[in-house]
């Protein structure tokens, strides 16, 4: 589902149109909603939250046009922390379960591709696409009545639309 991220970071620019910089987004709530059945036919559903915490040093390369727009490419390495909260259960309409939540720390990685806009010497509006893998989520198996299941992993990967203001010392 489509959520919103916030973000801050910190960068340097090494010249010759290549900068880099330190990220932190904050993702902080995605519904997470599927169907399930049991082995005699019934059908219910499941749902939770799922938020991401990235951390990404990135390196762009801003593309010289000698304009005030300039397009950029950049990638990124780092880490994520997902976490799934309890997962509500129903079936045939009635609560069923709930599954507690679980957390798990990742690799991630980036892709970005995007363009600056120079609104002034010092400011910078940038819009980009960026694709994050930021690894999987996995639930707990343990289940508020004390029953225990195999825990489910999924891969999440996101799909970004930024809107930046950079600002530059």
């Amino acid at each position: 589902e489509n959520a919103a991220s916030f973000g801050v970071g910190v960068g340097y620019r090494f010249g010759h149109g290549v900068r880099a910089d330190l990220a932190f987004n904050w993702r902080p709530s995605a519904d997470y909603k599927s169907s399930v059945s049991d082995r005699f036919g019934n059908v219910g559903s499941s749902k939770a939250d799922v938020s991401v915490l990235t951390g990404l040093v990135n390196v762009y390369y801003d593309i010289p046009t000698g304009g005030a727009l300039r397009p950029f490419v950049g990638a990124g390495l780092g880490f994520s922390r997902n976490r799934i909260s309890d997962i509500s259960y129903t079936l045939n309409g009635g609560a069923l379960d709930r599954e507690q939540s679980e957390t798990k720390t990742n690799f991630a990685w980036a892709l970005t591709a995007g363009a600056a806009y120079a609104v002034t010497d010092k400011m910078l509006l940038d819009l980009a696409y960026r694709y994050v893998d930021v690894g999987d989520v996995k639930t707990s198996g343990r289940f508020d009545s004390g029953a225990s299941a195999a825990p489910l992993k999924s891969d999440l990967a996101l799909h970004e639309i930024l809107l930046t203001v950079r600002y530059n010392f």
